[in-house]
C-alpha cells in the first residue's frame, strides 16, 4: 500500500513515488450504462508508455441504482480491472465521476438521489457546463445534496453516499494497488454557482472596458463567441489579450474566492470528514481532497487538513486539484494561456502548503483527438509537475492518443520509485536531456525509472540493468547506497 508521507507518496520500502496517468471513465455512451468496455491489451498499451496510474471513474448511478441496494456485479467488474492493472504494476485512483450531477442530465447521482424540487434542466448552447450555471434543476439537486437532504421513507443523501464509499472501500480492501479514494469529481457549489460565474465574467468584462472606454456585457461577449464564423473578432482579441494578462486575471479570479470559501467551510469540509471517518471503517487507504468546480481556474477556498483531538493532521489525505484554462470546451479552447494556467497551477502549490499532502494533479489538458489544441501547454504543464514533484492523471485516456501531440508528450521519461527522497527531476525537450537528483539514507532496494526510449549516454551514480518493453520503452534499475545522488541520462 502506497502511503501519503508529508507531501510525498512513499511504498512499503520507503522509495518515493511518482506517477504518470491518465483518466478512464466510461459515461452513458452508445448505450452502455457505464460499463468500460476497454479493449483487451489496453493495459499492456499503458505500461509500455510509462502510465502506472489510472484515475478510474465510477457513477453513483451505476453503483447504487436504488438507496442502499449495490450493484455488485458492477463493483465486482471494477474490482477485477482493478487485480488486472496490478499484474501490470499500474495503480489505481478511484474517483465517483459527476457531471451535471446526475444520471438524468449527464452522468453521477442516480436519479432517486437528483431531488431538484421541480427546477427545470437547461442544455447547453455553447458549451457542455452551461447547465450548471443556468439549470436550475442542476443547482437545486446539488444543494439538497448538501444539505444532506433526506428521501423519501429513507435517509440523507449523503448518509447513502458515506455507506456506499464504505461499501467500495471494503470491497476494494484486497487490491493493495488503489493509491486512493477521490470523492467526487469537481464539486459544484449549487445555486451559489451562478453568483461565483457572474462576478467572474463580470470581473473580467470590467477590466476590459476599463482598459477600451467600451461597455460590453455578457450577452455581447455570449453573441461575438456565438458568431465567430465570419464575424468581427476585434473585441474578443482584445478581452482574449485582458484575460492574457497574469496579475490581471489572478485579481479577478480572487473575487470570486469569499464565496467558494463560504461554501467548502460549510458543506464540503463537513462532506469530506464525513467520507473520511467512513471509509477509515473499511481501509486505511489516502482520501484526496478534489478542488471546486471553479477552482480549476486557481480560486483558492478554505480547504485545510483533517486533524485529530490533538490537533495533529490525520494521516493518508492528499490533494487531487483539476486545472484547465477558461476557455476548455468552449470554441475557443485552441486559445489557451500559459498565464491562466498559472495562476491555477501556483494556486494548487498553495493549497498543498496549507494542507501538506502530496499531490495527484486529477484532471489537466483536456485536448482531444482531433481537438486542434494539442500543443505546447501540455509541455508548460508538465514543467510544472516536474519542479513540484507532482503526480498526474491527464484528461483524458483515448486509445488514439498516443500518436497524437499531445499523447507522445506524455510518454516521457520519470522515476517511478526513487530509494530515498527526490531533490528534482526534469526533462530538457529542447536537449532531449533528462536528469534526477536524490538523497539516500539507507539501502532500499532497487530505484525505477522509466524511459521512452533508448539513450546515447547515461551517467549513472550507481549499478544499474535494464528491462526493454515492447514498442523500445525501457525500465531502468538503479542500485546506489546512501548519499546524494545525481542521474543523467541523455537521448
Amino acid at each position: 500500500m502506497i502511503t501519503a508521507k508529508g507531501t510525498r507518496f512513499v511504498d512499503e520500502s520507503g522509495r518515493e513515488r511518482i506517477f504518470n496517468g491518465v483518466n478512464m471513465v466510461q459515461k452513458y455512451e452508445d448505450g452502455r450504462r457505464y460499463l468500460p468496455l476497454f479493449p483487451p491489451d489496453v493495459l499492456e498499451a499503458l505500461q509500455q508508455r510509462g502510465i502506472n496510474l489510472i484515475r478510474l471513474g465510477m457513477v453513483w448511478a451505476a453503483v447504487e441504482p436504488a438507496p442502499g441496494q449495490y450493484n455488485e456485479s458492477y463493483i465486482a467488474f471494477m474490482v477485477d480491472f482493478a487485480k488486472r492493472c496490478a499484474e501490470k504494476d499500474i495503480y489505481l485512483l478511484l474517483d465517483m465521476h459527476q457531471d451535471l450531477y446526475g444520471d438524468i442530465y449527464e452522468d453521477g447521482a442516480p436519479e432517486w438521489a437528483t431531488l431538484a424540487d421541480g427546477g427545470e434542466f437547461v442544455g447547453q448552447t455553447m458549451f457542455w457546463g452551461e447547465p450548471y450555471f443556468f439549470s436550475d434543476a442542476v443547482k437545486n439537486a446539488f444543494d439538497n445534496f448538501w444539505a444532506n437532504r433526506r428521501i423519501e421513507n429513507g435517509e440523507g443523501l449523503l448518509d447513502y453516499y458515506a455507506a456506499m464509499w464504505r461499501h467500495l472501500a471494503k470491497a476494494f480492501a484486497d487490491c493493495p494497488n488503489v493509491l486512493g479514494i477521490d470523492l467526487l469529481n469537481e464539486p459544484y457549489p449549487g445555486n451559489a454557482g451562478l453568483e461565483i460565474f457572474l462576478t467572474l465574467i463580470n470581473g473580467l468584462l470590467a477590466c476590459y472596458n476599463q482598459k477600451t472606454g467600451e461597455t460590453v456585457g455578457l450577452m455581447d461577449l455570449m453573441v461575438i463567441i456565438g458568431s465567430l464564423d465570419g464575424g468581427d473578432t476585434t473585441v474578443l482579441e482584445g478581452f482574449l489579450q485582458i484575460m492574457d494578462d497574469k496579475d490581471e486575471f489572478r485579481a479577478v479570479i480572487r473575487q470570486i474566492e469569499e464565496p467558494i470559501a463560504d461554501f467548502e467551510r460549510e458543506y464540503y469540509l463537513p462532506f469530506y470528514q464525513k467520507m473520511f471517518d467512513a471509509i477509515r471503517e473499511a481501509s486505511d487507504v489516502p482520501v484526496f481532497w478534489e478542488n471546486n468546480y471553479f477552482s480549476n481556474l486557481g480560486a483558492r477556498g478554505a480547504l485545510a487538513p483533517l486533524r485529530d483531538a490533538q490537533g495533529k493532521p490525520r494521516p493518508q489525505q492528499a490533494f487531487a486539484p483539476h486545472t484547465y484554462d477558461i476557455l476548455v470546451d468552449t470554441p475557443l479552447d485552441n486559445k489557451t494561456s500559459f498565464n491562466r494556467l498559472d495562476v491555477s497551477l501556483e494556486a494548487h502549490v498553495q493549497t498543498q502548503k496549507d494542507l501538506a499532502v502530496p499531490v495527484v494533479l486529477g484532471e489537466w489538458g483536456g485536448k482531444y483527438v482531433g481537438s486542434g489544441g494539442e500543443q505546447l501547454d501540455i509541455a508548460h504543464q508538465l514543467a510544472h509537475m516536474e519542479k513540484h514533484l507532482w503526480s498526474h492523471t491527464y484528461w483524458a485516456w483515448n486509445e488514439e492518443m498516443w500518436e497524437h501531440p499531445f499523447g507522445k508528450m506524455l510518454q516521457r521519461a520519470y522515476p517511478q520509485a526513487v530509494c530515498g527522497e527526490i531533490l528534482a527531476y526534469a526533462n530538457d525537450r529542447e536537449t532531449d536531456c533528462f536528469t534526477l537528483a536524490f538523497t539516500q539514507s539507507a539501502a532500499q532496494g532497487e530505484s525505477v525509472i522509466y524511459l521512452p526510449k533508448p539513450w546515447q549516454s547515461i551517467n549513472a551514480p550507481g549499478a544499474y540493468r535494464t528491462e526493454v518493453l515492447p514498442g523500445g520503452a525501457m525500465l531502468l534499475y538503479l542500485q546506489t547506497v546512501a548519499g546524494q545522488h545525481r542521474l543523467t541520462i541523455q537521448f
